[in-house]
C-alpha cells in the first residue's frame, strides 16, 4: 500500500510538471494575446470604475448587446488602448474583492499574464489527479494529458481569459470536503466556486441530495450569509446584478459552442436558426417549450442523484443541471466534465466497437473547432446534406457531449440497480421456495 502511494504520488508529479510545461508552450502564447481579452477584460475595467468610485457603471452595461455605460466606456478608451470590452461583467461583487488587488496594480498586459500563470497549476493538477487514476501509467497519462489540453475547453479558456480553471480545482475539492464531512471546508470551496461562477451554487444540491440535512443547512447558510454582505455593503451593485442576470437568462445564443439543453431545443424548433449562428441573441425562442423540458429533466437529474448511492454518479448528476437548466453553457465549461469523460472510454476500453463510439464521441466534443474534425464533419459526415437537413443533424452534433454525460449517468444508475437485483435475487428465491413448502 505504501509503495502504490509512493507510486502515484511520483507518477502525479511528473504529470503535474508534463501538463504545466505542455500548457505553458501550447497555450500561453494565444492566451497572452491582447487582441483576444473577451472576458478578463470585463473584470479588470469593473475593478478600476469600483476603486474610482463608479461602482454604479459596473452593471450598466446590456448582457451581450450594444448598450455601453459612457463611465465604461471612457476607460476602456484610456486604459486599453481602444479596444472594447465586448461582453458585460455578471460575476458578484465579491469577486471583485478578489482581483482588485492585482488589477489595480497592474497594466492590463499584466494582469493577463499574472492571471495566465495562475490559472496553469490549477489545471495542470487537475488534470494530472485525473490521469493519474487512469490510465495509470506515464506514457498513458501523457497522452491523456495532452488530448485534453488541445482541447477547445483549454485553448478557449485561455484565449478568452476565462477563471472555470480555477473551479476544476475547487470543486472536486468541494465533493472530497462534503464526502469526509469537513463543513468548513466545504463550506469555504462552495462560497469560492460561486464566487467565480454564480452558477456553482447547484454544487449545493450534493449534500442535500446524500441527505445530509445538517451540512447542507449550513453550507446554505455560508452562502446566504455572503450574499447578504454584499447586499449591505454595496446594495445598488447587487441589485443591479441581479437584474443583470436576470436579462441574460431571457436571451437565447446559438452558436456552435453553446451547449445548454435550452440552445439544443431553440435550434430544433428554429427551422432558420442557421442564419443566427453566432453570438448575437437570436430570436423566436421557443421559451414555455424550453422552460417545461428543461424543469422536467432537472427535475429528473434531482432523482438520479437521490436514488444514486455512488459518489461519482450523484457527483455527475448534480454537475449536469448548469447544462441542462441554464440557457447558456459555455464549451470551456466540459474542462469540470474531463474525469467523466475519461471514466466513459475506461468502461469501455474493453469493447472495440463501443470504445470507437465513445472515443469518436469525445474527440468531436472536445475538438469540434479544430480543422480535421471540421473536416471530419462537413467534408465526411455531413457531406451531400441540404441546408434544411443541415439545421436538424446539426444540433445534435453540438449536443453530443452533454448526450454523452447523460447515457453515462444512466447507465451508471443502470449498473447500480443490475446489483442491487443480484444482490437481492437469492433472498427472493429463498422466500418464494419457502413459501412453496408451506
Amino acid at each position: 500500500m505504501i509503495k502504490r502511494s509512493a507510486h502515484n504520488h511520483h507518477l502525479k508529479m511528473w504529470l503535474f510538471s508534463f501538463a504545466v510545461l505542455f500548457l505553458f508552450t501550447s497555450n500561453f502564447r494565444k492566451g497572452a494575446d491582447l487582441q483576444q481579452h473577451i472576458d478578463l477584460a470585463p473584470t479588470y475595467v469593473s475593478a478600476h470604475l469600483l476603486w474610482a468610485g463608479k461602482g454604479n457603471s459596473i452593471y450598466d452595461n446590456s448582457a451581450y448587446g450594444n448598450k455601453r455605460s459612457p463611465e465604461w466606456v471612457e476607460f476602456e478608451r484610456d486604459q486599453l488602448m481602444g479596444h472594447a470590452a465586448e461582453t458585460t461583467y455578471i460575476y458578484l461583487p465579491a469577486y471583485l474583492i478578489l482581483v482588485s488587488p492585482i488589477a489595480l496594480l497592474t497594466t492590463f498586459a499584466q494582469f493577463k499574464t499574472i492571471f495566465l500563470l495562475l490559472k496553469i497549476p490549477f489545471l495542470a493538477w487537475f488534470l494530472a489527479s485525473m490521469a493519474c487514476r487512469w490510465p495509470g501509467t506515464l506514457k498513458g497519462g501523457a497522452i491523456v494529458v495532452g488530448i485534453f489540453c488541445l482541447s477547445d475547453s483549454v485553448f478557449d479558456g485561455f484565449r478568452l481569459g476565462q477563471n472555470v480553471e480555477f473551479l476544476a480545482v475547487l470543486v472536486p475539492a468541494y465533493f472530497y470536503a462534503s464526502a469526509h464531512n469537513k463543513n468548513s471546508s466545504a463550506s469555504l470551496f462552495l462560497l469560492l466556486s460561486v464566487i467565480v461562477k454564480p452558477w456553482a451554487a447547484v454544487l449545493l444540491f450534493y449534500p442535500a441530495s446524500s441527505l445530509r440535512i445538517r451540512q447542507a443547512s449550513i453550507q446554505a447558510s455560508a452562502l446566504l450569509a455572503l450574499i447578504a454582505t454584499q447586499w449591505l455593503l454595496l446594495p445598488e451593485a447587487m441589485s443591479d446584478f441581479v437584474r443583470l442576470v436576470s436579462d441574460h437568462n431571457k436571451i437565447s445564443i446559438l452558436s456552435y459552442n453553446n451547449l445548454s439543453l435550452d440552445a439544443f431545443l431553440h435550434k430544433l424548433s428554429f427551422r432558420d436558426w442557421m442564419q443566427h449562428f453566432g453570438w448575437n441573441p437570436a430570436p423566436n425562442h421557443p421559451a414555455m417549450l424550453s422552460g417545461i423540458l428543461r424543469f422536467a429533466v432537472t427535475l429528473s437529474l434531482g432523482a438520479i442523484a437521490l436514488l444514486c448511492r455512488v459518489g461519482k454518479y450523484r457527483r455527475l448528476a448534480v454537475l449536469l443541471i448548469p447544462p441542462v437548466y441554464m440557457n447558456i453553457f459555455w464549451n470551456h465549461y466540459l474542462l469540470l466534465y474531463f474525469p467523466f469523460f475519461l471514466d466513459s472510454i475506461r468502461i469501455v476500453w474493453g469493447r472495440p466497437i463501443f470504445r470507437g463510439i465513445v472515443g469518436a464521441t469525445i474527440l468531436i466534443t472536445l475538438w469540434a473547432d479544430a480543422e480535421a474534425t471540421r473536416w471530419l464533419i462537413n467534408g465526411v459526415i455531413l457531406r451531400g446534406l441540404s441546408l434544411d437537413q443541415l439545421s436538424i443533424v446539426l444540433p445534435f452534433i453540438h449536443f453530443l457531449g452533454v448526450t454523452l454525460l447523460l447515457l453515462l449517468l444512466i447507465n451508471g444508475l443502470r449498473r447500480q440497480w443490475s446489483k442491487e437485483c443480484m444482490r437481492s435475487a437469492p433472498f427472493l428465491w429463498h422466500e418464494l421456495t419457502k413459501n412453496r413448502k408451506s
